[in-house]
């Protein structure tokens, strides 16, 4: 068995199939045609299945097989034998039923019948705008309010497939959906005054809590708290290689989790608060203390920038800028990695992003 990735479709390809990997069901499907035939993430014949990999969705719908890579921001479209890559937005799927959690995931059935999660959001920056309740998004020259009449929404993450957001709402004790249409309750008891959201490589939601110093995990319907930290927790990253990272502001300190238990990855911050995995794989850090955004590459830490007032929330955009909520600027600003620039003014404390 031989694998490849491409590039320009989006999937890797063993031989003459599609290697799919299913979030959360912790196997992949190879098609080759109309058959699917399961096997493990490890690989079959110690080929290795490239990290990479850890974040698309896939479904069988109507129209065919469809593949969408969170990390390429693409789909591929397999009907009647045809091939055809194209950008998410271009792409018109079929009415299809909604996911009911964070963590469901599309069938292994080989049924061209089987249908998948909602169709995408539209692209562009989503801001979470504390002083007026609501998730706003930014499409290169306006920011439009999408969602309203939350309760202090506090953090954001894409679920996997870009069909919906993820909201941490701080005084409502819960987490909601927004497809695009409606918004949704998806855990509404067992928090304690939510801070960040993000998703696991396998389609896991993670959840800091600011009430008690844990960090809960929802999966399959059910919330527990895996982690337990020093203090309360507040930003949460995923790295290359699946492992869950925290920031934790009263110890100036980033922590790592390993699946048992806590190792200190960064230390020396300054009330560290959001967290975000750059483009090569470096880890950049904001700090509240002395609003700054600091940089670790491994081995050292550096100070990217500073000068942010109040930066609540990272994320990276499609061509690589960080992009920071400055909550007590009432900015999002912009770091093309030589200049910090005010991307969108006049915003009532932005304090987290997500791109889709």
């Amino acid at each position: 068995m031989t694998f490849a990735w491409r590039d320009d479709l989006g999937v890797g390809v063993i031989d003459d199939g599609y290697l799919v990997v299913v979030p959360g069901a912790d196997v992949a499907l190879h098609l080759t045609g109309a058959t699917a035939e399961a096997f493990d993430l490890a690989g079959r014949d110690g080929t290795a299945v490239p990290e990479r990999l850890m974040t698309p969705m896939a479904g069988l719908v109507e129209l065919g097989i469809v593949v969408t890579d969170s990390w390429s921001r693409r789909q591929v479209l397999r009907a009647g034998g045809a091939i055809a890559a194209t950008t998410v937005a271009a792409i018109a799927l079929p009415t299809v039923a909604a996911a009911t959690s964070p963590s469901t995931v599309p069938s292994t059935s080989t049924s061209p019948s089987t249908t998948v999660a909602t169709p995408p959001l539209p692209t562009g920056l989503y801001v979470a705008v504390f002083g007026e309740r609501a998730v706003s998004r930014f499409d290169g020259s306006a920011l439009t309010e999408m969602v309203g009449g939350l309760s202090y929404p506090y953090g954001l993450a894409v679920e996997p497939g870009a069909n919906s957001l993820l909201v941490a709402e701080l005084a409502g004790n819960r987490v909601s959906r927004w497809d695009g249409s409606s918004l949704t309750t998806v855990v509404g008891t067992g928090l304690s005054y939510p801070r960040a959201v993000c998703f696991g490589p396998t389609g896991d939601l993670y959840i800091s809590n600011l009430g008690r110093s844990t960090i809960s995990r929802w999966r399959g319907g059910t919330l527990t708290d895996p982690v337990t930290t020093t203090s309360p927790p507040c930003g949460l990253a995923f790295d290359s290689s699946g492992r869950l990272h925290a920031a934790i502001p009263a110890a100036d300190v980033v922590v790592r989790w390993d699946g048992t238990g806590l190792i200190t990855v960064v230390a020396g911050l300054d009330s560290p608060y959001a967290l975000a995995f750059g483009p090569d794989g470096d880890l950049f850090v904001s700090n509240l203390g002395d609003d700054t955004v600091r940089r670790w590459d491994g081995t050292d830490l550096t100070t990217e920038f500073g000068g942010t007032a109040g930066p609540f929330g990272l994320a990276f955009d499609h061509d690589g800028t960080l992009v920071v909520a400055s909550a007590y600027g009432n900015a999002v600003l912009a770091w093309d990695g030589a200049a910090l620039t005010t991307l969108i003014g006049g915003v009532d404390q932005p304090y987290a992003l997500a791109v889709v």
